[in-house]
This record gives C-alpha cells, sequence and structure tokens, in this order.
C-alpha cells in the first residue's frame, strides 16, 4: 500500500497546477486534493513503456483503496473496520485532465490527513478550548522533485472567526496561499475559533433570515388577500340570491 500511495501521488504532482482546499464548517474538515493539466498534449506524454498523466487519472479514478489516514499508508495489515480511503474522481476531456482526492476529518484527525503529511514538511493541527490550528512549510525541494509542476494553490475555507494567519490573500471567507518556485519553503498556519462564526457568515446567515421573514410575511399578506377576497366574492353570490 505504502508503494502505490506515493506513486499515486507523485503522478499527482506532474500536472501543471495542484489545488489543496480544507473546507471547515459544521465541526469537520473537508479535504479536496485537485492535480490538473490543461495542456491534453503534455497530459498524454510518457516515457517509453509508462504511463501518461491521463492513463493514471483513468487507471485510478475508479479505486477505492487509498488510505486517507497516514499510518495506514504505512502499516503492514490490511484495514479490516472503521477504514478511511479518499474518494477519487477523474476527469478526462479535450480541455481539462484531472484527479481529485476527498475525505472529510474530525477536527483531531485530520492531523492524520495522507495528502496533508505527506506534502507539507512539519505539518500540525491543534485543537482545544474551541481554538483550531493548523501550520506547515513548503518543503525546499518540492519543485526539485517535481518539475513539471508551475505552482501550487492552498485554500482555506471556513465559516469560523479566524483569529490569526499569514494568508497571502484573504476575503468573504477563503484564505489562500499561493506557493510557486521562487518562493518556495514557505510557511503557513492559521487559527480558528470554532465557537464563533466569521463576520461574513453571520451577515450572510442574518441576510438569509431577513429574506425568510420578509418571503413569510408576503404569503401571508397572500393568504390574507386571498381569503379577503373570498369571502367577499361568496358574499356578493349571496346577496344576489
Amino acid at each position: 500500500m505504502k508503494k502505490i500511495i506515493l506513486i499515486l501521488l507523485a503522478i499527482f504532482m506532474t500536472g501543471c497546477t495542484v489545488n489543496y482546499t480544507i473546507e471547515i464548517k459544521d465541526n469537520k474538515i473537508i479535504e479536496t486534493f485537485d492535480a490538473q493539466e490543461t495542456d491534453i498534449e503534455r497530459a498524454n506524454q510518457k516515457k517509453e513503456d509508462g504511463k501518461s498523466f491521463q492513463d493514471y487519472v483513468t487507471m485510478y479514478k475508479g479505486s477505492e483503496n487509498i488510505y486517507s489516514d497516514y499510518d495506514m499508508v504505512f502499516s503492514n495489515e490490511a484495514c479490516t473496520e472503521n477504514c478511511k480511503y479518499y474518494k477519487i474522481d477523474g476527469i478526462v476531456d479535450n480541455n481539462e485532465i484531472a484527479l481529485i482526492l476527498t475525505d472529510d476529518f474530525t477536527f483531531e484527525s485530520y492531523a492524520n490527513s495522507t495528502l496533508a503529511n505527506e506534502y507539507i514538511s512539519a505539518f500540525s493541527v491543534f485543537y482545544d478550548d474551541n481554538k483550531l490550528t493548523i501550520e506547515g512549510k513548503i518543503p525546499e525541494n518540492i519543485f526539485n522533485d517535481y518539475e513539471i509542476l508551475d505552482d501550487i494553490n492552498i485554500k482555506v475555507k471556513t465559516e469560523y472567526e479566524v483569529l490569526t494567519t499569514n494568508a497571502e490573500k484573504t476575503g468573504e471567507n477563503e484564505y489562500t496561499w499561493n506557493v510557486k518556485k521562487s518562493n518556495k519553503g514557505k510557511k503557513l498556519y492559521i487559527t480558528l475559533n470554532t465557537k464563533e462564526k466569521s463576520s461574513d457568515t453571520q451577515e450572510e446567515e442574518n441576510s438569509k433570515i431577513k429574506i425568510t421573514i420578509l418571503l413569510i410575511v408576503l404569503l401571508v399578506i397572500l393568504c390574507i388577500s386571498f381569503i379577503s377576497y373570498s369571502l367577499s366574492i361568496k358574499k356578493k353570490n349571496i346577496n344576489r340570491l
């Protein structure tokens, strides 16, 4: 299993762009790893007797045995219960070839994510007293190992209040780091208060509540109007008799 996962992850990094996203909401973390190549010719390139990126997408998109639990990758025993596997989707068309892995974790179990531990140095997750801290570092040699890789986009989406972060771009509950060959070795960190919603989330929820109240009021007015109209018509009909 170790050999399979390491080969598979290495193939992911042969794409032009890697997008790694975690969405933090409802007391869980949803991890998505998306390796994509828009240059179809390059996606089909392969060495003699080897496989292209498209070949691997086709091969692995139906796989069900890629562990998302890092300890299981290196275990000598096959998992028999409470096993965690990545869901794998493949996209192959004339405009894009991509391989996508997803799984969800608790705040505590995310520390053992296979993808995060494999490609982020000193990766760590701390959760205590409703505060969640995620930190790590992009390895210095990441682009040396995968020369075809152009950049890595790391994004955190969250409904919770962010207390501190060194994200390069923020807005609309999204926090983004872009890693290129010129800024490899980048450190990243984010700390959230999982007891409080962000101002953007609260504003969005307040807007939904206002719209819901408005719709209910309109519905009540329409019902009253309809009943009044029906009673008026009925009264007129009685008077005619």
